[in-house]
């Protein structure tokens, strides 16, 4: 009969386990093995091992394992430190609004003007404009909405407008199709993704922010921003896009306040380039509606916020 490999197999997973460790804990494991043997001793009598305190230290046994502990603790000192300095964040006033620079990739411009104004998207650049989870045409002509003033702005005639909706229409089906779904009601973060639609110069994406309501209307809340905002980097990435302009969505039919969505699209940005992949996004434009200057107050105060959380 065949012994029982399963006492092999432990010793084999956990020394298995041992060799996949981080560094770190190998440098800190072996030390403190090399200490204890310092003091310790193995013996052999009568067939058997034996575990006895040495009567001397052995002095080149000790020096390796604090050498060991030493090195572990200095690459965890120089990993923090290193973490701390890649995740810094400055802020640097710049003409018409402020410059968030989170080292060494990102840079997150909130800037006072115009959606529809913004121009030299360049070819891995694209704009990000909001809609409802029905993704209708009442937005798309509303020129109080930056949706619909962005694109009557760039698509006058009527025409062109009602060929943009089929477009956007075309790649709802294409996402109806992939998850299944069969209304004409979308989930908050849903993006469509525009590539220079009818040779204009703009890639356009256009993600659902609010929702509409039973009794009429539409809104917005904090969960269907943070679901856009993951939806348009998930695109992003796909589309390899490296560089977003997009107004403080939620805040304009959607209701949204203000210092509330700007501070979730700041924070919710850099997390995501921090901790969910989001790498491939270098800059970020946040173009903020304000012809009468009041929201002066509300941009400083959001962005001294984010220095100290970041």
């Amino acid at each position: 009969m065949k012994e029982s490999p399963s006492k092999w197999s432990d010793w084999s997973y956990w020394f298995g386990l041992f060799l996949k460790s981080p560094t770190e804990r190998l440098c800190l494991i072996i030390g403190s093995i090399f200490i204890f043997l310092a003091f310790y001793s193995f013996s052999r009598t009568n067939r058997e091992w034996r575990l006895e305190q040495s009567a001397q230290l052995n002095f080149c046994f000790f020096v390796i394992g604090i050498g060991l502990i030493l090195i572990t603790v200095f690459m965890i000192s120089a990993k923090f430190l290193s973490k701390a300095k890649n995740h810094k964040v400055s802020l640097v006033q710049i003409p018409n609004g402020y410059r968030i620079k989170h080292s060494p990739n990102l840079t997150i411009d909130i800037s006072v003007g115009m959606i529809e104004d913004i121009k030299g998207l360049g070819p891995y650049g694209a704009v990000v404009l909001p809609a409802n989870t029905s993704f209708d045409d009442v937005c798309i002509r509303d020129r109080r909405s930056a949706l619909g003033a962005f694109f009557q702005r760039h698509f006058p005639e009527d025409s062109k407008i009602k060929a943009v909706q089929q477009m956007i229409t075309n790649e709802l089906c294409k996402i109806k199709q992939e998850s299944g779904g069969t209304k004409d009601e979308y989930v908050p973060g849903t993006t469509v993704f525009l590539d220079n639609p009818l040779g204009s110069q703009h890639r356009i994406l256009v993600t659902a922010v609010t929702s509409t309501l039973p009794e009429g209307g539409i809104k917005a809340d904090t969960l269907s921003l943070i679901a856009c905002l993951k939806g348009v980097f998930r695109i992003s990435a796909i589309h390899r896009l490296s560089e977003l302009w997009m107004p403080v969505l939620g805040t304009g039919h959607g209701g949204l306040d203000f210092s509330a969505a700007l501070s979730l699209i700041l924070v919710q940005s850099l997390h995501c380039v921090i901790h969910e992949g989001g790498h491939h996004i270098r800059s970020i434009h946040v173009i903020v509606y304000d012809p009468d200057n009041s929201r002066k107050d509300e941009i400083k105060k959001v962005i001294q916020g984010i220095g100290q959380i970041f």
